[in-house]
C-alpha cells in the first residue's frame, strides 16, 4: 500500500484544501468557535472557551486547543481557522483506508479511503470549522485500533489501549456521545459471541482519564455553562428541536442518500449484494462486515429517533459505509476502472465549485466586508452598537466586541456628544423610519447581500454614524 497512501494524502488534500479560503467563515458555527479561540488567545487561556468575554461551553475543549494552534502558525485568518478540520479530515481518510486494509485486504483499503474522501457530504463538510472533524476521526481510529487488537492478540493490549485513548480525545471533542464507539463495541462483542464485556469496560477508564480532567475543571469553573452543556446541548436535543433544526424520520436516510454521492448507487449495490450472498449462501451476519453495519446503523438510528436533525450528524456513519464500498468496489476490475472516473469527475467538480461558484456567492455575502469596514472607518475609541444584529463574524473581521441592542430606541443611542456608530439592517431602519432611504443620520458604508442568520436583512447593512461622513 506504500503507492496508495501518497495517492490517498494528495487526493484528500486537493479535495479539502483547495479554496479553503476562497469563503467567510459561515455564521453562527464557524464563527461562534472561530472567535471563542481568538479570545482564548488573546487572553492566554487554554481551558476555558470565552465568547464575548462569557464561559462559552458549548462544545468541549479540543476544538478551541487545534485552532489555537493553528492560529499560532498561520495567523488569525479564515484559512487557519478551518485548517485543523480539513487535516483531521485528510487523516480520517487515512484512518478509514488503514481500516479496511486491516479487515479486508489493501486495494480495500484503498478504494475505502478515496471514496470517502469523495463523497460530498465528507468533502463539503470537512472543509468548516466544525467539532464533528475531529470527533469523527477520534471515533474511527478507536475502531481501527479495536480491529487490530483482534487481529493481533498478542499486541491487543497495547491495540486497546490506543483504542480507548482515542475514545477520550473524541468525547474532548465532541461529549458525551464520544462514548458511542464503546456502546458498539459492546454491542459487537455480545452479538457476535465474543462477549469480552469487563475488559472493555476496564479499558474505557482510559478514556475517562483523557475527558474527565477538563469536564471536572470546567463544572469547577463554569458551573452553569457546563450543566447547561450536559443537559441542553446533549440531553435535551434528543427530545426537543435546537434552534428549529428538525425534520421526518426520514431526514438522514435523505441526508445520506446525497451526502454518500457519487457513490450512492455502488453503496446500495454494495449492500444488496452482500445481503443477497448472505441469504443465498445461508452465511450469518457477522464478523467484521456485522462491525461495520452496526457501527452505521448506530449512528443513523439514533439521531433518526433524535428530535434535532442535522446533517453532519451522520459524519461518523460514513468511514464504515465507506469500508463497505472499499470492499465492494476492490472485488471487481470492472468497478475500479469506473471508480477511477468518479474520482476524477468528482475532483474537477470541486475544484470548480471552490474556484468559481464560492467565489460568486461570497459577492452576495455581507457580514466580512462589514466587519472589515468596521475596522477600517471607526476610530477604535469611538461607540460602536450592533442595533438588531450580532453575529460573530462582525467581531472576527472588524477586530472588536461591541454590545448587541435592541431595547432602547436609535435616536437615544445616536444622541451623544461623542461619535457613535451603529450597525443596523436596512429592513429595521426602514420600519423605524418609513418613507426614508436611509434614515435621518449619515451612512458610512452599505453593503447589499444576505447573511445566513438573517435572510435579505431587508436588502442592505448599514454603518450609519451620528457624525459626518
Amino acid at each position: 500500500m506504500k503507492w496508495r497512501i501518497p495517492i490517498l494524502i494528495l487526493y484528500s488534500s486537493a479535495i479539502l484544501f483547495i479554496g479553503l479560503s476562497k469563503s467567510a467563515l459561515w455564521d453562527r458555527d464557524e464563527t461562534e468557535y472561530a472567535q471563542a479561540a481568538i479570545e482564548m488567545q488573546t487572553n492566554h487561556e487554554w481551558l476555558i472557551p470565552t465568547l464575548e468575554g462569557r464561559p462559552f461551553i458549548e462544545k468541549p475543549v479540543f476544538l478551541y486547543w487545534a485552532v489555537r494552534a493553528s492560529y499560532k502558525i498561520f495567523g488569525v485568518n479564515d484559512f487557519s481557522a478551518r485548517f485543523p478540520c480539513a487535516l483531521f479530515g485528510v487523516l480520517t481518510v487515512l484512518a478509514t483506508a488503514l481500516l479496511a486494509q486491516a479487515i479486508y485486504s489493501p486495494a480495500a483499503g484503498f478504494w475505502a479511503g478515496m471514496s470517502l474522501a469523495s463523497m460530498f457530504l465528507f468533502a463539503g463538510g470537512f472543509r468548516l470549522l466544525l467539532t464533528d472533524p475531529f470527533f469523527v476521526l477520534f471515533s474511527t481510529l478507536t475502531f481501527l485500533f479495536y480491529a487490530l487488537s483482534k487481529k493481533h492478540k498478542h499486541n491487543s493490549i497495547s491495540y486497546l489501549s490506543a483504542a480507548y485513548l482515542a475514545m477520550g480525545l473524541g468525547i474532548l471533542s465532541k461529549g458525551p456521545i464520544g462514548i458511542f464507539p464503546l456502546c458498539v463495541i459492546l454491542a459487537f462483542e455480545w452479538l457476535d459471541g465474543e462477549r469480552e464485556i469487563s475488559k472493555h469496560l476496564s479499558f474505557s477508564l482510559l478514556s475517562a482519564a483523557v475527558a474527565a480532567p477538563w469536564f471536572l475543571y470546567s463544572f469547577s469553573h463554569a458551573k452553569s455553562e457546563t450543566s447547561t452543556f450536559f443537559v441542553y446541548d446533549n440531553l435535551m436535543r434528543f427530545f426537543q428541536s435546537n434552534e428549529g433544526h428538525t425534520g421526518p424520520f426520514f431526514y438522514h436516510a435523505l441526508v445520506l442518500i446525497l451526502g454518500t454521492l457519487p457513490w450512492t448507487f455502488f453503496l446500495f449495490k454494495a449492500l444488496r449484494e452482500n445481503w443477497q450472498n448472505r441469504l443465498e449462501n445461508r452465511i450469518p451476519l457477522q464478523g467484521w462486515d456485522f462491525l461495520l453495519i452496526l457501527w452505521a446503523g448506530s449512528i443513523f438510528l439514533f439521531f433518526s429517533v433524535c428530535v434535532t436533525k442535522l446533517p453532519h450528524y451522520m459524519f461518523p456513519a460514513l468511514p464504515p459505509l465507506a469500508c463497505l464500498l472499499g470492499s465492494y468496489i476492490s472485488q471487481n476490475a470492472e468497478r475500479e476502472k469506473t471508480s477511477k472516473k468518479i474520482l476524477i469527475g468528482t475532483l474537477i467538480f470541486f475544484v470548480s465549485v471552490t474556484q468559481f461558484v464560492l467565489p460568486q456567492v461570497e459577492k452576495q455575502r455581507v457580514m466580512k466586508p462589514m466587519g472589515l469596514a468596521i475596522k477600517e472607518k471607526v476610530p477604535p475609541d469611538a461607540k460602536l452598537y450592533g442595533y438588531y444584529i450580532s453575529e460573530p463574524s462582525l467581531f472576527i473581521y472588524s477586530g472588536r466586541i461591541f454590545p448587541y441592542v435592541e431595547n432602547e430606541s436609535l435616536d437615544a443611542l445616536m444622541d451623544q456628544k461623542e461619535p457613535v456608530f451603529a450597525v443596523i439592517p436596512l429592513s429595521r431602519m426602514l420600519k423605524l423610519y418609513p418613507g426614508s432611504s436611509f434614515g435621518p443620520y449619515p451612512v458610512i458604508e452599505i453593503f447589499s447581500g444576505f447573511a445566513e442568520n438573517h435572510g435579505d436583512l431587508g436588502g442592505s447593512l448599514l454603518l450609519i454614524s451620528n457624525q459626518k461622513s
